[in-house]
Order: C-alpha cells, then sequence, then structure tokens
C-alpha cells in the first residue's frame, strides 16, 4: 500500500505514525511506500562510469558517510542490484538537473543524466536519513534508515545563488569554501563573489599589481554597533591570489557550482581608484573607504579606463572558466562625469545627450567586450538607464517593477529584491545578537517572495532564477555572524528557486525547518538563527493530558513591534498529536491578542489548523514577560511533544 506525502497517518493509532520526510528543498514528487532502506558497512556504491564527473558525486557521499557512520563504503564502477546505485537515465528528464530517486529495502537507487543530476539526488539521499548523517564525526547508536520512496525532481530556475560581499569585510579562502558546501545541500548552484568595491580590491590582477598593493587595505574598519567610531587598526591587505581562486573555482565545481564574479564599474570603484588614480576623473590620490559610497567613479572619457577593464576581465575570465561575468553598474554618482571635460567629449562625440545615455554608453562598451570572448554580462538594474545591449541579463535588486522592465525588454533577469533576498536586514523585531543594516525582513517573507509578481506572463519565462545577497557592512569578518545572516533564510531563497510555484507551502517549511533542518546546519558548526528569537517553549506528555487543560508558555523575546504574529505549534514525535484551542498573547500577564473559536490539530500530517494567527497593537517592547496561552488536550493520548514558536508575519517595511 503507498501513500503520499500529503496523506493523513493518524489511521495508525495503533503504531508510531509514518514520518513526513523533512526536506528543503521540497521536491516536485514524493511518494511514500511501506518500509525502510537501512545503510550498513556492507552497502556498496556503485555507478555509471560514463557520466562525466559522477566520480565527484560517489566521492563527495562516500565520505559524508564515512566520517559520520564510520562506514567504509566500497565502491563499484558499474550498476549494481543493491546499495547506493548512480545510474545513468535511459530517458529523457526534465532538464540537466533533474534526477529520480527510488529507494527500496534494498536499495537507494539515483537515475540522472548528468553529474548534477546525481549530486541532487544525493542532497535529497542524505536528507531522507537521519540528521546526524551530517555529523562532523562519527556517531554511534544510531540506526541508518531511510524512508521507501520514490521521488521525481527538478528546479523550477536554474538560477539559485547567493551573493557574499568580501569587500567590506574579508572572508579567507576556507570560509568561502564553507560557505559553498553549505549552500550545495540547499541545491543552491550560483556563488556571486563581490571582489570590488569602494572598501578594497580584493583580487589579484597580475597585470596591475597596484590593486592588491594600495587596494586592498584601508585605514581601519568601524566597531559593531557604533559605525562612526573606528577601531585605529588599518583593515587589511587582504586579498585572494589567482592560485586561491583556482583553487576555490575547482572545489565549487565538485559542488556543481558556477562562480559570477563582480567586477564593479563605473562606480563602487574606489580601491580601483586608489590603486592607480588616472582611473578616475579627477587624477587625485584616494584611499579605499571602510565605510559608506564614494563619488569618485571611472572615467567614462579615457580610453586607458576601458583598456583597463578589458586587461582585468581577461584575467578574470582566465580565472573562472563560465559562461556569466558581472559587470556591477549599480548607484553611480555621475557628479564626476558632469565636471569632467573628458566625459564632456566623450557624450559630444558619441552624441549622448545626458549622464544616464553616457552610462548606458560605458556598459555597451564592457557588455560587447563580454560578449565577444563569447560569455554573457549580468548587471544591477541600473544597467538598464539609458537603454541595455541585447544579450546582457539584469539583476533586480529593487524589485518587480525593473523584473518588469526588463522582461519586457527581452532581457533575462535574476530576483534578488531588496524586500525579501538582502540577507544582512533584520530577521527578528527584537534586538538580535548580531548587528544589521536596517529593515525587518523575517523569514516569513523571504519565503513568500514571489519572483515573477509583476512579469507579463507571456514573458516569465526571462526570469531565470533567484539569489540572496550577503552584503557585509554589518558583518564583523567571522563565519559565525555571516552564518546567522545566511541561515536559514537562504533555504527559503532555495525553496523558491527549486519548488514548483504551487506546491509552496509556508508551514511545511516552516514545520521542516524545526522539525529537523536547522539540526542539520546546527549539527555541522553552522551558526544559523532560530525561526523565532522567542524562549523556547515546548510541550511533553508531562504536560498533556486527555482532557482539555490550560498552559502558558514563556516566549519573551518573540515579540518587539506592534502587528501580525504567527502562534505555531510544531508537533515533532510520539503517538498522539495535539488539540489546541484558545490561543492567546500575553504581555506581562495582560492578553493582547486572542484567536477564540479556533480548535487546531498538530500532528505529523501538516492540518494547517495548528497555526494561530494573532495581532497586537502594543509593540511589546517595554514588557518583561511575554506569554501564549491555550487550551490543550492529547489526540486520543498524550504521548506527543512538540515546540511553540511565535513569530512576525508581516512584510511591510519596519526600520
Amino acid at each position: 500500500m503507498v501513500f503520499t506525502v500529503f496523506s493523513l497517518f493518524l489511521s495508525l493509532a495503533c503504531a508510531a505514525p509514518k514520518l513526513r520526510p523533512n526536506l528543503v528543498p521540497e521536491p516536485v514528487s514524493l511518494t511514500l511506500g511501506d518500509g525502510e532502506f537501512t545503510l550498513l558497512p556492507s552497502c556498496k556504491i556503485s555507478y555509471d562510469k560514463s557520466v562525466e564527473g559522477v566520480v565527484d558525486d560517489v566521492n563527495y557521499v562516500a565520505r559524508i558517510i564515512r566520517v559520520s557512520t564510520g562506514y567504509v563504503m566500497n565502491i563499484v564502477d558499474s550498476v549494481q542490484d543493491k546499495g547506493i546505485i548512480l545510474q545513468k537515465a535511459d530517458k529523457e528528464l526534465q532538464n540537466d538537473e533533474a534526477y529520480e530517486l527510488h529507494i527500496t529495502k534494498d536499495a537507494a537507487r539515483i537515475v540522472a543524466k548528468t553529474g548534477a543530476g546525481f549530486f541532487y539526488g544525493i542532497q535529497t539521499l542524505l536528507q531522507l536519513l537521519p540528521y546526524e548523517i551530517y555529523s562532523k564525526k562519527t556517531v554511534y547508536g544510531t540506526q541508518w534508515v531511510a524512508p521507501v520512496c520514490d521521488v521525481i525532481d527538478y528546479p523550477r530556475f536554474p538560477w539559485r545563488g547567493v551573493m557574499l560581499d568580501t569587500c567590506r569585510r574579508f572572508f579567507d579562502a576556507d570560509s568561502i569554501k564553507r560557505l559553498l558546501y553549505g549552500m550545495a545541500q540547499q541545491k543552491l548552484n550560483k556563488f556571486h563573489w563581490h571582489i570590488n568595491d569602494d572598501s578594497g580590491w580584493r583580487l589579484e590582477v597580475k597585470k596591475y599589481p597596484n590593486l592588491i598593493i594600495k587596494g586592498s587595505s584601508c585605514a581601519y574598519k568601524p566597531k559593531p554597533w557604533d559605525k562612526n567610531s573606528n577601531d585605529g587598526v588599518r583593515y587589511g591587505p587582504f586579498f585572494y591570489t589567482q592560485e586561491e581562486v583556482r583553487g576555490i573555482v575547482e572545489y565549487a565545481k565538485k559542488l556543481h557550482i558556477d562562480i559570477i564574479p563582480e567586477i564593479e564599474m563605473p562606480a563602487h570603484s574606489l580601491a580601483a581608484v586608489a590603486s592607480y588614480p588616472w582611473l578616475c576623473c579627477t587624477g587625485q590620490q584616494y584611499e579605499p573607504s571602510p565605510f559608506g559610497a564614494s563619488i569618485e567613479i571611472l572615467c567614462a572619457g579615457n580610453d586607458q579606463v576601458f583598456q583597463f577593464l578589458r586587461d582585468v576581465l581577461d584575467e578574470v575570465m582566465d580565472m573562472f572558466p563560465y559562461e556569466v561575468v558581472h559587470i556591477g553598474g549599480d548607484e553611480a554618482t555621475k557628479t564626476r562625469w558632469g565636471q569632467c571635460e573628458k566625459c564632456q567629449k566623450r557624450m559630444k562625440d558619441e552624441g549622448l545627450h545626458n549622464l544616464n545615455e553616457l552610462q548606458s554608453w560605458f556598459i555597451k562598451q564592457i557588455v560587447n567586450y563580454v560578449m565577444s570572448k563569447g560569455r554573457r554580462a549580468i548587471g544591477w538594474d541600473e544597467i538598464m538607464e539609458g537603454g541595455l545591449a541585447d544579450g546582457a541579463m539584469v539583476m533586480s535588486w529593487r524589485g518587480n517593477d525593473s523584473a518588469k522592465e526588463a522582461t519586457d525588454a527581452g532581457h533575462d533577469v535574476v530576483m534578488t529584491p531588496t524586500e525579501a533576498y538582502y540577507l544582512d536586514y533584520r530577521q527578528f523585531p527584537v534586538l538580535e545578537p548580531f548587528e544589521y543594516i536596517c529593515c525587518l525582513k523575517p523569514i516569513y517573507t523571504t519565503y513568500n517572495y514571489e519572483p515573477t509578481a509583476k512579469v507579463d506572463p507571456k514573458n516569465v519565462d526571462k526570469v531565470v532564477g533567484v539569489q540572496g545577497n550577503v552584503w557585509t557592512e554589518y558583518i564583523w569578518g567571522e563565519d559565525p555572524d555571516m552564518d546567522y545572516k545566511t541561515y536559514p533564510r537562504s533555504c527559503s531563497v532555495a525553496e523558491t528557486g527549486w519548488t514548483p510555484k504551487d506546491q509552496k507551502n509556508w508551514q511545511r517549511h516552516v514545520t521542516v525547518l524545526v522539525r529537523e533542518h536547522l539540526k542539520r546546519l546546527e549539527t555541522q558548526y553552522i551558526n544559523t538563527a532560530p525561526v523565532s528569537l522567542g524562549k523556547k517553549a515546548y510541550w511533553n506528555s508531562d504536560t498533556v493530558t486527555n482532557e482539555w487543560k490550560l498552559k502558558e508558555w514563556v516566549v519573551t523575546g518573540a515579540v518587539g513591534t506592534a502587528g501580525p504574529y504567527d502562534v505555531a505549534f510544531i508537533y515533532t514525535g510520539g503517538n498522539n498529536g495535539l488539540k489546541i484551542r484558545n490561543v492567546k498573547l500575553l504581555f506581562d500577564d495582560e492578553i493582547v491578542a486572542e484567536s477564540e473559536g479556533k480548535e487546531g490539530l498538530a500532528s505529523w500530517d501538516l492540518t494547517g489548523t495548528n497555526f494561530f494567527s494573532l495581532e497586537t497593537k502594543d509593540s511589546g517592547d517595554k514588557v518583561e514577560v511575554v506569554k501564549v496561552r491555550a487550551e490543550i488536550c492529547g489526540d486520543g493520548g498524550n504521548d506527543t511533544e512538540g515546540e511553540v514558536i511565535v513569530y512576525y508575519t508581516s512584510s511591510n517595511e519596519i526600520w
């Protein structure tokens, strides 16, 4: 007998409920069967050696299994009948990243056309095993079982990315690899590397050594929580050698991640100007800026500037063997161009009527050069100002309106809007352990953002992907801070990038995060943020009876602004569900919001009734104790446990 993952399991009252797999991102199709596959020391990993690069995928999964289980798996380069099997598909699949995973009691068979497909099938298989499979040391006493099931899966978008700004704050090669490793587990496949800005030039360019001699350090870095003060210590020099970059590229290749290097131009270029003053309109000597944006800009009237950029791009494209190169193009303050005789002459010679057209002309020179090398250029959405060359891609950070403009003009677009995907923005309506730049953008907002919302239906295929951006003005150079901002919101970006639009479900997603996915991250020493900053609140068999009973939980720290919240009762274990009714939110024992008249059920099944929406007009920022009060009752018994979480659900702009 076969059950889909959406079926009701409560009918199995005499046995433990069939566990719904906790997967991120949610696959296109998953059907559960009866029984389990057990990973044993005697299992083999077999594969079809005709698939290019598949050996890397085999070694990847073998190493993870060896570290956490202690099992040294026998690897066979021909497809077997049992164990873990990577078999080349003999039929057409949806796309190059598609895979099928068929688990029986004897085998976990991944069917794909490419290494990428096998790799993503491996990620799903690992998530179907206990979360301890990700442990960095051998775990004893765990049964390494995965449910019998069939998975058919492929991504919604080909671009599923994360950007890291290594200019404001430098992260060494090991930190970059650590981020790539975490990305791969979420089926994220594009790493956008922000590698130069006003604060620093981080890439060795052989032809222009001053870029790292003068451009890779600045006078100081601001103090945490007080950007107007400084530590008085020179920041840098910090940069990546070409050898380090090639090592990172090779590492990313094994994780099926493309790296998109970004060379900012014509603005955000103070570090380059500080290295070679002749690049700017004034010709004056400057220093990279520890904080903020500079008005200095590459001179559009100087032919040497374009030779410099061509030379730099040649070395960049040699280091990064990928289709797409990011050319920046955002936030160009054009004051200097308006004052520059060379720029004015350029406008006259080219028949340009304003500074926006001059920027367009500038960008087109670079786009055409990149295309002449067989690559594609992408830039922030300002590159559309004054017109954009055919074939160029747009990275839309200013939202759905610019996406509509770009797609209407025939350009491919990657969506990375500030309103949802800027991961350095606040996550919680209360003081966080790490500093943020501004603006409350909780994970609820990140997950529920729809990248095609304003795009003409006939142009939706022009939206090629989504990306979360980790800007680092307010990250102070350590992995725990970067982790906290990156996870779990990048997991939500990943699900939007992978899962079909009509199968996204916030309640399922947050349930998966709480039940298991955050544990997967924590097991790997990733300092993930929680879903709520409220005090941990639980129920278990000691607090539940078969009769309705009033219960209170302290959740202080969850509420810090007026507005809508969800109180979610996330079932995590036991043979019985939990019935809930009359949920209230209390500030210092005063009821400020309530949801009366609704009765809900928390169980392994996604009932949808275990989420209670409340709204408070009081911010609660001066409250000493925040509580949730509800009536609860075991559903057929008191063998039940779970977690109560409270989180903010508004997408309105709050600074």
